[in-house]
């Protein structure tokens, strides 16, 4: 049984050799280019841009810290994975197929519920070939309902509708747990955010993060795209304490609070 996710399974399972193997889904388009632009970024920054990018970058996480309550995601993937594994007797038979799993949203109230109706769905279409799930994969966000947490902010209530793509790093072995980092890219984002102060809107053509180890959050961009000189890519980086560092081809810069400068680390 499925944990996280109710799953329609057009999975093929057969003793290897037996018959032919079922086609995969088409696969979505490839962020392979792109995961590796956030494990290298090239930018070589002058001290005295590092707090205008810092700032930059703290701009730019808000959608994505908001949509970091997607990290259901992470959860969704690995239950799949193993319930796979659990119910399949995947070490006997060899899988190849398509999984279309439908997860439903947590909700905008004090505690999470599992009413997909209320709170709306998130729908992940996976490919499985040589019982391995692709590390590509596709769905969408449907009038999903999230509740925006902070310690330092009021409680602020989510509602956002996307088409995306994500990228595992790497085909993840059925049975297996997720890997540490998912990058998501989303398009088509609509939806508002509702605080004490009014409601956001949260619509963008297209949006990119990576949610990593610790449920911390990275948003890559480029300093040339704020009418700077072309110095190269450079990656925000916004830790689950609300800490975060501005990372560049030749390590991170950490500012201190209290006027202290920037430090290259």
């Amino acid at each position: 049984m499925l944990r996280a996710a109710s799953a329609v399974l057009f999975v093929f399972a057969l003793m290897a050799g037996c018959v032919a193997m079922p086609d995969p889904p088409p696969r979505p388009e490839d962020l392979s280019a792109l995961a590796a632009q956030y494990d290298r970024p090239s930018a070589t920054l002058p001290v005295d841009l590092v707090q205008r990018l810092i700032d930059e970058g703290r701009r730019r996480s808000e959608l994505g810290d908001l949509l970091n309550r997607l990290r259901f995601v992470r959860t969704a993937i690995s239950d799949t994975s193993i319930g796979l594994h659990q119910n399949g007797n995947a070490d006997d038979f060899l899988l190849q197929g398509v999984i279309n799993a439908r997860v439903p949203c947590p909700g905008d109230g004090p505690e999470p519920t599992t009413d997909g109706e209320v709170n709306g769905l998130l729908r992940l279409q996976l490919g499985v070939e040589d019982s391995r799930l692709r590390r590509g994969f596709s769905g969408s966000a449907e009038r999903c309902r999230l509740l925006a947490v902070s310690p330092s902010a009021p409680d602020q209530r989510v509602l956002v509708s996307a088409t995306m793509v994500g990228d595992l790093g790497a085909d993840l072995g059925i049975g297996n747990t997720m890997p540490g980092d998912i990058l998501l890219k989303l398009t088509d984002v609509t939806g508002s955010l509702t605080g004490e102060t009014g409601t956001i809107d949260l619509s963008e053509h297209a949006y990119h993060f990576r949610l990593v180890r610790g449920d911390a959050l990275e948003v890559l961009f480029d300093p040339a795209s704020l009418g700077l000189p072309d110095l190269g890519t450079v990656v925000f980086a916004l830790r689950a304490d609300g800490s975060y560092v501005l990372r560049e081809s030749r390590g991170e810069w950490v500012c201190g609070g209290g006027g202290e400068a920037c430090v290259l680390r």
